[in-house]
């Protein structure tokens, strides 16, 4: 599973200016991040599904998305502005607003298996009274601790 994972090297550099209209096509809340010139992840906005807004800034400016619920890092797509690895925004110098559109990963059988039993488990101790493989539950301990993290960091702001 895909979670926030982000190149230590990724930062903001001097660029001209281009404007996007970033859109969620998600069904959950989006947290929009702009990756500042020390790689530091600065939130912008959250976008609420099926809304957008609009963003000025500059060719080479990174942002990232995250699904608020889950934490994981989401997919951007956009015909206008080079996108690195599904997940990094770059945009380039058009003059005019560009859409930008969020999106949710493909996720294997594993993940959506995974996701599934997550949204059922009240805490991680149950996992091992659960009938499956010893290999899903090592992984389901694993995602469970990194969206209990990610639950209470949205919890302390």
């Amino acid at each position: 599973m895909d979670l926030l994972r982000i190149d230590p090297s990724l930062r903001s550099l001097p660029s001209p200016a281009v404007y996007l209209y970033i859109e969620n096509e998600t069904k959950h809340q989006v947290d929009v991040y702009w990756i500042d010139f020390h790689s530091r992840l600065i939130k912008l906005t959250t976008l609420e599904p099926f809304k957008g807004t609009p963003i000025n800034t500059y060719a080479l400016h990174p942002f990232i998305f995250i699904d608020r619920p889950t934490g994981q890092l989401l997919n951007a797509f956009s015909e206008a502005y080079r996108i690195k690895n599904r997940q990094v925004l770059f945009g380039r110098s058009l003059g005019k607003r560009e859409k930008v559109f969020i999106q949710s990963p493909m996720k294997s059988l594993q993940d959506i298996t995974l996701l599934s039993l997550l949204k059922q488990l009240q805490n991680v101790d149950v996992v091992d009274e659960l009938e499956i493989p010893q290999i899903l539950k090592r992984d389901l301990r694993k995602v469970f601790r990194i969206y209990d993290e990610h639950r209470k960091r949205l919890e302390e702001r």
